[in-house]
């Protein structure tokens, strides 16, 4: 046990013993009567999990790809959006964006400082044509929690879809989609969910799949309406991360069996510990508490 690898990183992160048990079975076919009951099991559980009450869809891939997935699907080349930058996943929202042709606006602030709402606010006062807000639940290069509560205030009265990366978030911080007004919410496998990366997820309101159904193909593998279809008879679109699907199946009994808030609270019991041991050691931790991720 001494020498056991410790990994001290945000993703990936430790993976527990039952989690591991559950993939290390025997092989099943995705497209059987095993995987179709698991998938079953595991769609009310992701639905509990990011407070949707619509599909949560499981993508093979990255964060990153769900970002991307997120951007083709729901935008069409020329639409204007607002991207909040305050870290390097914010810039990566800018730069998918641009990627799809997209008319970019960028709300700037400071590494290890949130995005203010009321900035947010007046941006779209100001530019009544944007269609999509981007911003990080928790912005994992810096710690910081975006006021992602607040921002929807200012979004979900509008003609326009609010897209948040809670890929650090989902699974340590509270995020209920769809009590918040969140109209697109992602995460990856690999950090508050304890499994191994390559595997993300989805989640989009009723007027995100409104708006989805009028946009253009812009990718043949990331196509969120076809992965809907599929995902109701319990399969995905394509060939399914078969293991990885099985261990957060796994994972999410561990985690729902403890209850959300008892998890929220023990996490933030830890990074209060955490914060408290780098002050004794005399540093300074970042972000300040008031707007400190996770």
């Amino acid at each position: 046990m001494l020498q056991r690898q410790r990994l001290l990183t945000p993703g990936p992160t430790p993976i527990p013993a039952d989690v591991r048990l559950a993939m290390a079975g025997d092989m099943i076919h995705h497209r059987k009567p095993a995987f179709k009951e698991a998938m079953h099991t595991l769609r009310g559980q992701l639905q509990t999990l990011f407070g949707a009450g619509l599909p949560v869809l499981p993508l093979s891939c990255s964060g990153t790809g769900a970002m991307t997935a997120a951007v083709f699907c729901l935008f069409a080349p020329g639409e204007t959006v607002l991207v909040a930058e305050a870290g390097a996943f914010g810039k990566r929202w800018r730069e998918i964006a641009e990627s799809r042709g997209l008319k970019v606006v960028s709300l700037s602030a400071d590494w290890g400082q949130a995005i203010e709402p009321g900035a947010v606010e007046k941006i779209l006062d100001e530019q009544p044509d944007i269609r999509g807000v981007f911003v990080q639940l928790s912005e994992t290069s810096t710690g910081v929690l975006h006021p992602v509560e607040e921002i929807a205030r200012c979004t979900r009265q509008r003609n326009l879809l609010l897209v948040v990366d809670g890929i650090s978030a989902v699974g340590l911080s509270p995020c209920p989609m769809d009590a918040w007004g969140i109209d697109c919410l992602i995460t990856g496998s690999q950090k508050g969910l304890m499994c191994p990366p390559g595997l993300a997820l989805i989640a989009l309101s009723q007027r995100a799949w409104e708006k989805a159904a009028t946009v253009p193909d812009g990718c043949y593998y990331f196509n969120l309406v076809k992965e809907r279809e599929n995902l109701e008879n319990n399969q995905t679109h394509f060939t399914s991360p078969v293991s990885l699907i099985l261990g957060l199946k796994a994972s999410l009994d561990r985690i729902l069996s403890q209850g959300l808030d008892a998890v929220y609270r023990k996490q933030w019991a830890l990074t209060m510990m955490a914060r408290t041991g780098i002050q004794i050691l005399d540093c300074s931790p970042l972000p300040p508490r008031a707007i400190l991720g996770g």
